[in-house]
């Protein structure tokens, strides 16, 4: 009952969960996690291997006993639900999954079944279309698509598409681009359109492939960041309103454990020289490569927890890709993996669970609720201010009741009056909205799947 009136109220849904399988068999004390992990009904107390230092976090919502989510899935569906029912950004947290012991390989799509449980909400909410905050809820069109990105977890500021190896196209992103509402995207990204969940499923295996290749390509590289992006366009056929939601699975790779092979290349070595000859210059400090993007998250989860003004989204690509999901009245829920990890991992990740969920709704400077566009409506605005700025000009802009003017017409120099500079911004935004995003994006989907095939 205390989720279902978290679920529904309208203060952010933060909410924390936590895994506690352990699928290795391990000896080593401080990868056993019975021996410094302890759960609680209502809280979980660490207690640090070869010492009497403990601490314990509270306030958490439970735990699953596996890492199945058929088995564990009901306890983050309501919130799943609710942000649907309401047109609110979904992002969900995951820390702490391993690489998979059988095939030897990281435990890259442990998002699988989570994608697979989201996807069912949405086919529920598909059929029950009764809270659709648009004119007419019985003319409304779905459709829902499907990216995928990994980042690696250095120093670099790297973005790879894993669905661009099934199409051919370099899977390295480079420039990251900003919508008029403020959401970022990366330029080029594949984002395919699915139907059903044999589509869904045919994708992820296409994303994971993907994923193998960009790997084989990076070797380098151990630690990954993946973020799974569902978009749901909601639209109502007859009104035009449009409504855009994004269920965001962020998978965060824990920070690398300390080494004695990593530990001996930080120290400085003295090269001792024989009597007479000049003494050898000791060696530099090799730095370990550390981890930006991590890095960034916790600068952003500390400015949003003590309710700073400046908020550094733009300290890497992943944190600006989810930003409109932190900062604007959107769900977060994390799911901690604790099963897998030794003392060091399970304390960072629990701290950050805790940031996470004391962030108060109220820093939100934007209406949680939906925001719905209307592009013929827009096109109507655009429309009349191109019109009302090229008779301040005195250009010519239609002929026989048509739109002829275009921005590539309009030259601009030095000497341009302010008028002839918004006008051609004008032209730029009319022509923009000429091109539906959504029919493009369905053109875009029909020749990823048949070059896959």
């Amino acid at each position: 009952r205390r989720k279902t009136r978290m679920a529904t109220s309208n203060k952010n849904y933060r909410q924390v969960y936590i895994s506690k399988v352990q699928q290795n068999n391990t000896s080593n004390e401080e990868d056993d996690i019975s021996s410094f992990c302890q759960f609680l009904p209502t809280k979980v107390i660490l207690k640090r291997p070869r010492t009497n230092l403990t601490k314990s976090f509270d306030s958490f919502d439970g735990y699953f006993q596996s890492n199945d989510y058929a088995n564990n899935g009901c306890g983050i569906q309501g919130g799943i639900q609710s942000a649907l029912d309401k047109s609110i950004n979904v992002l969900l947290w995951r820390f702490g999954l391993k690489p998979d012991v059988a095939g030897g390989e990281e435990f890259i799509f442990g998002n699988i079944d989570l994608v697979q449980h989201v996807l069912k909400n949405i086919y529920q909410y598909q059929k029950d279309n009764s809270n659709f905050p648009c004119s007419n809820a019985a003319t409304m069109s779905l459709e829902y698509s499907l990216s995928h990105t990994a980042i690696p977890g250095d120093e670099t500021d790297r973005v790879f598409d894993c669905l661009a190896s099934a199409t051919g196209k370099s899977p390295l992103l480079s420039k990251i681009r900003q919508h008029e509402d403020g959401t970022f995207y990366m330029e080029g990204q594949s984002e395919v359109i699915i139907e059903d969940e044999i589509n869904a499923e045919f994708v992820l295996e296409q994303a994971k492939l993907g994923m193998r290749m960009i790997r084989k390509n990076n070797s380098i590289v151990k630690r990954w960041h993946h973020l799974t992006q569902i978009t749901v366009y909601k639209e109502d056929v007859d009104s035009g309103d449009m409504i855009v939601q994004k269920i965001q699975i962020l998978n965060v790779c824990p920070a690398e454990r300390p080494t004695k092979s990593s530990a001996a290349t930080t120290t400085k070595t003295v090269c001792k020289s024989k009597p007479g000859k000049r003494a050898a210059r000791p060696a530099k400090k090799v730095k370990p490569k550390e981890d930006r993007t991590l890095k960034a998250f916790h600068r952003i989860i500390d400015s949003l927890a003590q309710q700073n003004s400046h908020k550094p989204f733009r300290d890497s690509k992943l944190t600006r890709l989810i930003a409109k999901s932190m900062d604007s009245g959107a769900y977060n829920i994390a799911i901690v993996h604790v099963g897998n990890c030794g003392y060091d991992e399970v304390n960072m990740m629990m701290e950050f669970a805790a940031k996470l969920k004391s962030i108060p709704g109220e820093t939100s400077k934007l209406s949680p609720e939906a925001v719905i566009s209307n592009r013929a409506k827009s096109i109507e605005e655009s429309e009349r201010k191109v019109e009302l700025l090229a008779n301040k000009v005195g250009m010519e802009h239609e002929r026989d009741g048509v739109l002829v003017l275009k921005a590539a017409t309009v030259q601009l120099d030095m000497d341009s009056p302010l008028d002839l500079v918004e006008l051609q911004r004008a032209l730029c935004r009319y022509e923009s909205l000429q091109i539906d995003p959504l029919s493009v994006l369905k053109r875009n989907s029909t020749e990823w799947f048949s070059s896959c095939k």
